[in-house]
This record gives C-alpha cells, sequence and structure tokens, in this order.
C-alpha cells in the first residue's frame, strides 16, 4: 500500500513539475513578445529559447523566426519557420514566412509550393501576430486572413513562377490576382511582364490604369516615362515619398534636352532626400560645371570622393573645376592622380597636356598628347603638330 501511495505522489509531483513547467513556457513566450514588440530582438529570442527548452511550440518557434527576420538573417529564420511547421503542419503563417524568403533568396521553386499550399487552403482564422503589417505592433496591428490575403498569395506566386520563366502560369496568377483585388502594384507587375514578353501596348494600358488608380505611384509612373519620353509626369509626383528614382529621370531628361538649370533643381530635391546618393551627388556636379559654378561643382565631386574612394571619376572631375577656374597647376595635380588608376583615358590625357601647355611644360605636355593621340583623341593630333612637330 505505502509502495502505491508513493508511485501515486510522485506521479504527482511529475505532473505539477509538468503543470509548472507550462505555465512558466507561456510567461517565458509572453515576455518574449513584449520583447519582440519593443524591438529588442535578441532579447525576445533569449526569452523565446527558454520557452522553447521548456516546451516547444509553433508559436514559440515561429516568433524566433520574425526575430531573425527583423535582423536581416533570414536563413536562420527558416530555420525556425521550418520548426514551426513541424509541430504544427498547419501553421500557415510560416509558410507565408518560408514563402517570401525563398522569392527573395531565388528558391522560387520552393516558394511556389508554400504559396500553393496557402492559396489552395481555406481559412477565415487569425492570429496576434499573423500576417501583422508591422510585426512589432508598435504602428499598425492590423492582421490578415488567407481569404482576403489571397490576391497578394497570387501576385508573390506570379513573382516566383516569372523567375523561373514560367510565363504563361505567371499571367494566369496576376490575373487571378487582379480579378481578386485591382491593385495598382499588380498592374505593374503585369506591365513589367508584358514588357518582358514584347507585349508593349498592353504593358502601356496596364501601366496607365495603375496611375489612374493612384496618381502618385512612382514605379508605375517611372516605367511609363520609360516607355513614352513624352508622357507629362505630375508635377506632386517628385513631392511624394519614394520618388527618387523618378526624380532621377526627370533630372537625365533635362540633361538630354540640355536645360541644365531644372536638372540641377532635380538633383537638388534627390540629394535633399538621400544625401548618400553617390552618383545623383556626381551628376550634380557635372550640371554645376556645364553652369559654371565651379567651386559648387567640385564641393560636390569631393564630398563623393569621400562618400565612395572607389569612384575615382572624381579625381579628374574636380581637376575639371579647377581647369575652368584656370588653376593649371591644381588641375594637373588631379588629372595625375586619375591617371594612375586609369592611364587608358584619351580625354584626360588630353586636359593634362592642356594643363602642361599653360604651364609651360612643352615637353610634358607631347608626352601627353602622344599618349591621347594613341588612345584615338583625335584633337590631339593637331595639337601635336602645332606644339611638338
Amino acid at each position: 500500500m505505502r509502495y502505491l501511495i508513493a508511485i501515486a505522489a510522485f506521479l504527482l509531483f511529475i505532473n505539477l513539475q509538468a503543470q509548472n513547467g507550462q505555465i512558466r513556457s507561456q510567461e517565458l513566450y509572453e515576455a518574449g513578445l513584449e520583447a519582440f514588440r519593443q524591438s529588442d530582438f535578441s532579447a525576445a529570442r533569449n526569452l523565446l529559447n527558454e520557452s522553447i527548452a521548456l516546451r516547444a511550440t509553433p508559436d514559440a518557434h515561429y516568433l524566433v523566426g520574425l526575430t531573425y527576420t527583423a535582423e536581416g538573417k533570414d536563413l536562420r529564420a527558416v530555420a525556425s519557420f521550418e520548426a514551426a511547421v513541424a509541430l504544427n503542419p498547419d501553421y500557415h503563417e510560416a509558410y507565408f514566412q518560408k514563402g517570401l524568403i525563398y522569392l527573395q533568396y531565388h528558391d522560387p521553386s520552393q516558394a511556389i509550393k508554400d504559396f500553393t499550399l496557402l492559396i489552395d487552403t481555406e481559412q477565415t482564422e487569425t492570429r496576434s501576430i499573423y500576417f501583422q503589417i508591422d510585426p512589432t505592433g508598435n504602428q499598425q496591428t492590423e492582421v490578415g486572413t488567407l481569404t482576403n490575403f489571397k490576391a497578394q498569395l497570387y501576385h508573390y506566386r506570379a513573382q516566383a513562377h516569372r523567375a523561373l520563366r514560367s510565363y504563361d502560369k505567371s499571367f494566369e496568377d496576376l490575373a487571378q490576382a487582379i480579378a481578386l483585388d485591382e491593385h495598382p502594384d499588380f498592374l505593374v507587375t503585369r506591365a513589367l511582364l508584358y514588357q518582358k514578353t514584347g507585349q508593349r501596348e498592353h504593358a502601356e494600358r496596364d501601366l496607365r490604369q495603375a496611375v489612374a488608380l493612384d496618381s502618385l505611384h512612382q514605379l508605375a509612373w517611372y516605367n511609363l516615362a520609360l516607355m513614352d519620353p513624352d508622357v507629362e509626369l505630375p508635377e506632386g509626383l517628385i513631392e511624394a515619398d519614394g520618388a527618387g528614382a523618378t526624380i532621377g529621370l526627370l533630372a537625365s531628361r533635362a540633361l538630354e534636352q540640355g536645360d541644365y538649370q531644372r536638372a540641377k533643381v532635380y538633383f537638388d530635391r534627390s540629394l535633399e532626400r538621400n544625401p548618400s546618393d553617390v552618383l545623383t551627388r556626381i551628376n550634380r556636379g557635372r550640371v554645376l560645371l556645364k553652369v559654371r559654378q565651379f567651386e559648387a561643382a567640385i564641393e560636390d565631386f569631393e564630398v563623393a570622393r569621400k562618400q565612395d574612394h572607389t569612384r575615382f571619376e572624381t579625381l579628374y572631375l574636380i581637376g575639371n573645376g579647377y581647369f575652368f577656374q584656370k588653376q593649371h597647376k591644381t588641375a594637373l595635380a588631379y588629372y595625375h592622380q586619375y591617371l594612375v588608376v586609369d592611364p587608358t583615358n584619351a580625354i584626360v590625357w588630353y586636359n593634362a597636356a592642356m594643363c602642361q601647355l599653360e604651364l609651360k611644360k612643352k615637353e610634358e605636355a607631347c608626352h601627353s598628347l602622344e599618349r591621347a593621340q594613341t588612345l584615338g583623341m583625335l584633337e590631339a593630333s593637331g595639337k601635336l603638330k602645332k606644339y611638338c612637330r
């Protein structure tokens, strides 16, 4: 009898320990979720791993995956999402996140499998961390079900089919997505696919429909302007968020038309939005040279050079700025720096020769002119005849 009582007591103890472990596991999970919402991803992961050690749940593994995703550690995130699916094969949130990562990491076949599973599933249930627009919960806490998210799932699967060059299947999925939700993004995606497959008229039709739905849709206007150089872009477009590429396109157009002042205005706006855009800064410097604002141009090239030391063209562009100001000695120093890196630029050899002639360095000038002539600079031949022969 005592033996049976001891066994019962032991089993009761084990049961209580298990219950306490489950309670503690849930407490750790909730603490991890709160840390996640506060964007403290490392702390969240530590708490969640402690929770998993006591009792592994798909929710905990899924949330660990989201912490990795938030930190850009997508491959680790996939492992956590796979663990969630292993515990619960119907954990659709994990399939969704996996599908996105596979799509981004060029595994479209696996992405198609995950998105297809979701598309074929009728689901109305939502969870607190299910398809949140802002997973941290700090700004938005909207959630979506598979039912109201299905158009986006078709859109994602269409992109995966396109990556596999299964264009017919991609068109089919895009048609389904647009039938469910005529979203401008879906129309732009289909327009780009039409363009890729040589169906220009259909592409232009979809782009025009996209801007009809969203008059400030940057990507739609950008691609429409590339297709039709005469299209009139709305002025408000360049004031909208994400206008960098469109502003760059407008600036390039202005440059082609020789409207340098207008190009400068667009480059100014672009750099206000993104001061670290090295190429835009260099292009603005080129425009400043055209409008004879030499000191401002040199400043742009110097900043660009500091931002990216591999943009060696800034060296000869700075040289040009000094050359136009007749500071030939300084200009020549920059030309020489550039030619050490790229001795195949005929124009820079020619410009160096012009500086050397101004500085009365005839022998050096003739050498530079010979290099320029050898590299195909026709103007160098005339200068050689005049000064060196």
